[in-house]
């Protein structure tokens, strides 16, 4: 049977630096973070240097694989599997691409959305008002520019594409310009959804990519629920005959499983038997929202029953903490139990020892997720964990003394690279290195327990 990378990733600098633009100029036309139309239309509520700063430092650290689109990066993956160790002569392994969605990253979910705020990027504004942004946008690439070039990076280069990185991010802002200009976005909206301009064409690139490449390419669909109406956006583009097969979400960014948005898409994929993937480490990309104030669904002894402000705690332990799944599993007499759920990362690669030790993580200060996951895939049939960013040359053996504990890892755990996040640690070497660590793991675990997780 063919392997299964079961957590990957292809996207680029464009994608990113499209939501960061988009991310400045609602917050310089008063509509981010949202309120709900209260304030009046053309308030500047420019988000802070430093905010903004950690944003677009994200977005330089994504140079490495910025001359690559998702086709390039599907041919990367198949050329360095081939030529690893873990490949034993397979021709191709099959994919499991998944969206990102960034733009709600500082986003405080305490307004209710509505078709109005969601598409204020038809309006009209004045050329003054342009031109102002324009300043702040040219601004934006000039700082992206200089980490990029802190990080080691010639920005003036040129990939295979014939584009250098300066290329591409002043591209990005002049078609940003061209979208807003008093010629582009007139009348209505009449989708029933909103798509911010990044994630929109981070979503055609890989149905594109799907189409040519049908047996080897299974993508996720990101879920947020603070994207407006993503309900219809699931029900148009998921299921087994849409061109995505599952979910993604990424509850660090702001978002606890219990979100009340989320119910109707855990409701979906019961019914449609629809796999969901979340991330489920300490790393990553945290909220940048100073407080967020916590939406959970109410039940007595259950959910959170008000609002919580997440001021003092670290959105990735407060929001990521795999804990929080229980009380959606266990809701309402057990009605989500059987959600096909997986937890990527598996808690993270360093806490898998701590597994067997009962040590508690150091960052979070709390149970140890590894260990929490795996108590979760012993009581629920459908829970399932990867080893996506597990970059330990010894995680072979570590994955092996943890099924001699726990079985049940050795039946549902799964391989997974975390490609392109992968790619941005150095000490690594690429991809070829990380597929040539997981030599000698399991064969159930290379395709079997995937293919399980995602319902083939």
């Amino acid at each position: 049977m063919r392997h299964i990378d079961g957590h990957c990733h292809f996207f680029n600098i464009q994608y990113a630096f499209r939501e960061a633009i988009l991310v400045l100029w609602h917050s310089f036309i008063g509509r981010y973070p949202y309120d709900g139309g209260k304030r009046e239309k053309g308030t500047q509520i420019l988000l802070n240097r430093e905010k903004s700063q950690s944003l677009l430092k994200y977005v330089a650290s994504l140079a490495k694989v910025a001359f690559m689109d998702a086709e390039k990066h599907y041919k990367n993956v198949q050329d360095e599997y081939q030529d690893s160790e873990l490949s034993e002569n397979d021709k191709d392994i099959v994919t499991v691409p998944l969206m990102m969605d960034i733009y709600y990253i500082f986003d405080k979910d305490d307004a209710e959305r509505t078709v109005e705020s969601r598409n204020i990027e038809r309006d009209l504004f004045s050329p003054e008002q342009k031109k102002q942004f324009r300043q702040i946008a040219d601004s934006a690439m000039e700082d992206v520019l200089a980490e990029v070039t802190r990080l080691g990076c010639d920005t003036e280069e040129k990939g295979e594409s014939g584009e250098s990185i300066d290329s591409i991010c002043q591209g990005v802002v002049d078609d940003f310009f061209e979208e807003i200009s008093e010629n582009s976005h007139t009348g209505k909206d009449e989708r029933k959804y909103y798509l911010s301009k990044g994630y929109e064409k981070h979503m055609d690139e890989l149905e594109d990519l799907t189409e040519k490449h049908k047996e080897y390419v299974i993508p996720f669909l990101a879920v947020d629920p603070r994207r407006y109406k993503i309900i219809d956006l699931v029900k148009e583009k998921v299921g087994q005959s849409k061109p995505f097969k599952g979910i993604k979400l990424y509850p660090a960014l702001g978002y606890l499983p219990t979100h009340p948005n989320l119910f109707p898409i855990y409701d979906f994929c019961l019914n449609g038997d629809i796999p969901i993937t979340v991330h489920a480490s300490t790393g990553g990309l945290p909220s940048y929202a100073k407080s967020i104030y916590v939406k959970c669904k109410y039940e007595e002894n259950l959910w959170y029953p008000e609002d919580v402000s997440n001021s003092e705690v670290e959105p990735p332990c407060f929001f990521g903490n795999p804990e929080n799944w229980r009380k959606l599993l266990e809701a309402e007499g057990g009605k989500y139990k059987n959600l096909r759920l997986n937890f990527g990362h598996f808690g993270g690669n360093s806490s898998f020892m701590k597994a067997l030790s009962g040590e508690k993580m150091t960052k979070c200060k709390s149970e140890n997720w590894t260990k929490q996951i795996i108590d979760l895939m012993d009581q629920f049939e459908n829970v399932y964990a990867d080893l996506s960013y597990c970059t330990s040359v010894e995680v072979v053996s570590q994955v092996e003394k943890l099924i001699e504990t726990y079985p049940v890892v050795g039946r549902k755990a799964f391989f997974g690279t975390d490609y392109i996040m992968i790619m941005l640690k150095k000490n690594l070497g690429g991809l070829k290195p990380y597929f040539n660590h997981f030599k000698g793991l399991p064969q159930q675990m290379l395709w079997e327990n995937c293919r399980s997780f995602l319902g083939f």
